[in-house]
C-alpha cells in the first residue's frame, strides 16, 4: 500500500527518469555520430575549405582570427582530409604570427594533405607569406598581392610636446631601450639598428619565396621591394600558379589529391558565435561547459566531452580546439539538430 511519502519519491523517481532519459538516448546518438564522423572524415574525397580573411597576429582576445586559424589547421592536421584550399583575403599581420600559421600550413602538407592558396581580393605581405607553404597559389587576375617587406614604426611627438609644455622622464637600464620612444627623435644610430632588424627579417621572407616559389634568391630580391602586384603580374614573377577564383582552386586541389570530379566532400570551417547564457543555463546551471559556451570563451575541456555539451546546448557552435569555436559543414553532420543560428564572430614588425 502506498502511502504519501511513497508516492512522492515514485513521483520525484518518474519526473528524473522522464527528464534525464531522452538527454541520455541523445548523447549516445551523437556519440556514435561523432565517431562515424571521424572514421568517414578520413577517407579519400574530403576537401577542407578554411578562410583567412583580415589581418592577423598574437592577440590578448579569448578569440581572434589568428586563434580561428590555428586552432582549425591543427584540427585539418588530425583529421587528414585529402586536400585544403585556403582562402586568403588578407594584407599580413605580425611577423611572428605569419611565421606560425606558416609553419602549421607546412605540418598539415607533411600529414599528406594536398594545400592549395587562392588569394581573392588582396593576398599581400602577411598573407603571401602564409601561401607560400601551399603547394600551389592560385589568383584572380586582378588580385593584389606581393608587397614582400617588413614594416616598423613609431610616433614622433617631441616637437608638439614643446610646444604645449609636456615632457616625458624616462630612466632606464640599456642604452637603446626607449629606442622607438615618442618623446626623443631617433639617432642615426638607432636608425641603424632598426635597420638591420628590419632587414634580416626581410632577408626570411625572401629566402621563403625563392625556395617554395624555386626563383633564384637575386631574382627574388629585385621584387621585393614592398611592391605590389595583380595576380596576373604574380604569376609573371612566378609567384602564382594558376589564375581563377575558387573553382579553379578547387579544380587544382582535386587534380593534386587525386579526386573524382563531382565526388568531392567540401567541408566549410566558419567562425560562430555560440547561442545566449540565458539559453543554457536552463540545462546546466553553473556548469563550467555551459558558461564558456555560453560566453563564447573556449571550451577547455576533452573531445569526449563534446556529445555530452552537444546533448546539452541544441542551437549552439560545437567546440574543438582548446583555443576557438567552430561550426562547420562537417560538424553539422554529426550536429545538424544543435547546430543554431550565428553570426561572424572572429610597436611590433609587420609583415
Amino acid at each position: 500500500m502506498l502511502n504519501f511519502e511513497n508516492l512522492v519519491w515514485l513521483l520525484l523517481s518518474l519526473i528524473l527518469i522522464l527528464t534525464f532519459f531522452p538527454l541520455l538516448l541523445r548523447f549516445i546518438f551523437n556519440l556514435f555520430r561523432f565517431f562515424t564522423f571521424l572514421v568517414r572524415h578520413r577517407q579519400l574525397g574530403t576537401v577542407a575549405v578554411l578562410p583567412l580573411s583580415g589581418a592577423f597576429s598574437y592577440s590578448e582576445k579569448d578569440f581572434s582570427l589568428f586563434d580561428f586559424v590555428t586552432g582549425s589547421l591543427e584540427r585539418i592536421s588530425y583529421l587528414r582530409p585529402s586536400a585544403l584550399i585556403l582562402r586568403i583575403n588578407s594584407p599580413g599581420g605580425s611577423v611572428a604570427a605569419a611565421q606560425e600559421i606558416y609553419d602549421l600550413i607546412r605540418r598539415v602538407r607533411e600529414k599528406g594533405v594536398k594545400v592549395v592558396a587562392l588569394l581573392e581580393d588582396v593576398g599581400a605581405s602577411g598573407g603571401l607569406y602564409v601561401a607560400m607553404a601551399a603547394d600551389k597559389v592560385v589568383a584572380n587576375p586582378g588580385t593584389l598581392t606581393g608587397s614582400i617587406g617588413v614594416l616598423v614604426q613609431g610616433l614622433e611627438v617631441k616637437n608638439l610636446f614643446e610646444k604645449i609644455g609636456v615632457g616625458v622622464k624616462t630612466v632606464k637600464a640599456g642604452k637603446y631601450k626607449d629606442i622607438l620612444s615618442f618623446a626623443k627623435e631617433m639617432t642615426e644610430e638607432e636608425k641603424r639598428l632598426l635597420e638591420q632588424l628590419v632587414a634580416n627579417v626581410h632577408d626570411q621572407f625572401i629566402q621563403v619565396v625563392s625556395e617554395r616559389r624555386r626563383i633564384e634568391i637575386e631574382k627574388a630580391r629585385e621584387f621585393s621591394d614592398g611592391r605590389v602586384f595583380t595576380g596576373e603580374q604574380a604569376k609573371q614573377l612566378g609567384l602564382v600558379d594558376e589564375l581563377g577564383g575558387f573553382e579553379k582552386a578547387k579544380e587544382v586541389a582535386l587534380a593534386l589529391s587525386g579526386i573524382e570530379p563531382g565526388k568531392e566532400r567540401l567541408d566549410h570551417y566558419e567562425m560562430k558565435i555560440p547561442i545566449p547564457r540565458l539559453f543554457l543555463n536552463r540545462f546546466f546551471p553553473g556548469s563550467a561547459i555551459m558558461d564558456s559556451l555560453a560566453s563564447g570563451q573556449p571550451f577547455r575541456g576533452p573531445l569526449w566531452l563534446l556529445p555530452l555539451a552537444a546533448t546539452a546546448t541544441p542551437g549552439v557552435a560545437l567546440y574543438w580546439h582548446p583555443r576557438i569555436s567552430l561550426s562547420n559543414q562537417a560538424f553539422e553532420e554529426i550536429a545538424d539538430e544543435i547546430s543554431g543560428d550565428g553570426g561572424q564572430s572572429a610597436h611590433q614588425k609587420n609583415f
